[in-house]
Formats: C-alpha cells, sequence, structure tokens
C-alpha cells in the first residue's frame, strides 16, 4: 500500500492536482505538516512537558492534542525545538459518482 501510496503522490505532483481518477475509484491526495518526535527526544520532551505542568493535558503524550499545539507554535520554544515537522501526504480513495 505504501508504493501505491507512493506512486499517487508522484504522479499528482508531477501534474500539479489532488485528485486522480481511475475507472472506478478516486484518489485524493492532500499534503499536510507531520509533527515528528524523533525516539532520540523522546525522553527530554516528555521531561519537558511534565516539568511545565502539561502532561496532563497530553495524557501520556496523547499524539492528537500535542500535534496542534505544535503546529500552531504554542508551546515554549526547548519543546517545539525537539520535535520536527516534515512534509506528508494523506491519500483517500472513493467510489466515483460519475
Amino acid at each position: 500500500m505504501e508504493d501505491l501510496k507512493e506512486t499517487l503522490v508522484a504522479f499528482a505532483q508531477q501534474k500539479g492536482i489532488d485528485v486522480i481518477f481511475g475507472t472506478d475509484e478516486k484518489f485524493s491526495v492532500k499534503e499536510y505538516d507531520k509533527v515528528v518526535i524523533p525516539e532520540d527526544n523522546k525522553e527530554e520532551l516528555l521531561k519537558l512537558i511534565k516539568e511545565r505542568g502539561l502532561y496532563d493535558e497530553f495524557s501520556s503524550l496523547n499524539y492528537f492534542k500535542f500535534v496542534p499545539k505544535v503546529r500552531k507554535k504554542e508551546l515554549d520554544d526547548d519543546i517545539l525545538g525537539l520535535t520536527t515537522i516534515e512534509k506528508d501526504y494523506k491519500v483517500t480513495i472513493s467510489k466515483r459518482k460519475d
């Protein structure tokens, strides 16, 4: 499946499109900012979050609560410095309606 995703993303980028129509399906390719916490920074990041009293808010580093705060830069710089934001793509498939 990852190979198909990579092929669809490359094709969409090459053509400058975000929807690819197949015979029966439609593929939507959307770029988004993916927050990455490198394993070698995770322990230090958790320590800082706990020291700042944010641990309960993230519920043992709840990714779905943590990521929006990182994207909006709503955390201290030393915490943000332990994460990276990479471009990634979400590909969805649905039946054609025509």
